[in-house]
């Protein structure tokens, strides 16, 4: 952001959920905080893959 903040639940895009699972990543770590981070399981996206309902589009 402009003003320096945090987005709050902040995620990857879609492309690089893609370019991330194919590089053969396992875990990402996401700031939420200065001081704050969380771990995201990268099998979490590829077993909920929104591109396969067809409904964003891609």
């Amino acid at each position: 952001m402009a003003t320096g903040e945090y987005v709050k639940n902040a995620n990857s895009c879609s492309m690089c959920k893609r370019q991330i699972i194919n590089a053969g990543i396992e875990k990402v770590y996401i700031r939420d905080t200065k001081d704050e981070y969380r771990m995201v399981n990268v099998s979490d996206w590829i077993e909920a893959d929104e591109s396969l309902d067809g409904i964003l589009g891609y």
